[in-house]
């Protein structure tokens, strides 16, 4: 009998882990009778990411789909990740998809909780152009980018923008791999205006902001 009732002194967890918080003091009473929250224990040798994907990307992710996860105090690095599952509904307030990623964190250097910036691997799809997003313009509630045609003169095209990768984005409609495009395009720029850009500027290789002609910047 008293070694059973002794055995009640040990406190066992059900899984191997780090305790992330502890819920009592010292003296307090617990038992059956004063039932209450010990100790927080994580399992940190596998960790769960959630984030929120907008609608638009939604159809592109699959289970089993890989991804890199970057986070603040680790500048530089990246942790791989996969994707083990998704809510399959979208959120109706932020039309955005929940989806669960699975990584390592054998080494311990990932810490639950934390803040991390994902990017999915996601494929690239035919019939779209990828153009930096310093290239875009906001002008008369549109987007557009100015391009340089065969007269050497500036034209601004609407774009119909698919994805947003962030430093960049993929365009369905508004501009060709051959179209020359104007990169950190200044305010100032007009419709028609004579520029000197660089022979080999596209959409697939950029130029930087084209010379107006007579040498002024």
């Amino acid at each position: 009998r008293l070694q059973a009732l002794k055995s009640f002194t040990e406190v066992t967890a059900p899984f191997a882990g780090v305790v992330t918080a502890r819920r009592i003091d010292v003296g307090v009473l617990v038992g059956p009778a004063h039932p209450v929250e010990l100790f927080d224990i994580a399992d940190i040798h596998q960790l769960r990411v959630y984030v929120r994907v907008p609608q638009s990307l939604a159809p592109q992710i699959r289970q089993g789909m890989k991804a890199a996860l970057s986070l603040p105090q680790y500048p530089g690095r990246t942790f791989e990740a996969k994707v083990t599952a998704t809510s399959d509904a979208i959120e109706a307030n932020s039309r955005t998809l929940l989806v669960q990623l699975l990584t390592n964190n054998d080494s311990g250097a990932l810490l639950p909780g934390s803040f991390a910036q994902v990017r999915f691997e996601l494929p690239k799809r035919a019939n779209v152009v990828r153009i930096p997003a310093t290239a875009l313009l906001f002008r008369d509630n549109q987007i557009q980018v100015a391009v340089v045609d065969a007269d050497q003169r500036i034209a601004f095209r609407k774009l119909t923008i698919d994805r947003d990768l962030g430093s960049e984005v993929e365009v369905s409609a508004g501009v060709h791999v051959s179209d020359r495009v104007v990169n950190f395009p200044s305010e100032t720029l007009q419709e028609g205006e004579a520029v000197i850009a660089p022979p080999q500027a596209s959409a697939d290789r950029l130029a930087e902001q084209p010379r107006r002609e007579g040498g002024k910047e």
